[in-house]
């Protein structure tokens, strides 16, 4: 029997929101389908200032200006999705 191949993808939040100024992190997660699919999940994110690791933590630092950065994650066949992280200045 062949290992099942993924058939889905979501990444949860989908729109999260920040306020700049600081330090600081959000954490995103991938639900990955059929559960016995590899759970493998490659993250990148589009957005000047934010960062993010192979764990699903973006993170930004004092010097990040307002962004909507985009968080994409793929999984072992292809397969993607994306969320947003919304960051505005403080008030």
């Amino acid at each position: 029997m062949h290992p099942a191949e993924p058939n889905s993808i979501v990444l949860s939040p989908k729109n999260a929101t920040g306020v700049t100024g600081a330090v600081a992190t959000k954490q995103f997660s991938a639900t990955v389908l059929p559960s016995e699919a590899p759970q493998e999940v490659t993250w990148s994110v589009v957005g000047t200032g934010v960062t993010i690791d192979q764990t699903g933590l973006a993170s930004i630092t004092a010097e990040t200006k307002a962004v909507d950065a985009v968080i994409t994650g793929v999984t072992s066949n292809g397969l993607e999705d994306t969320a947003h992280w919304v960051l505005t200045e403080p008030t």
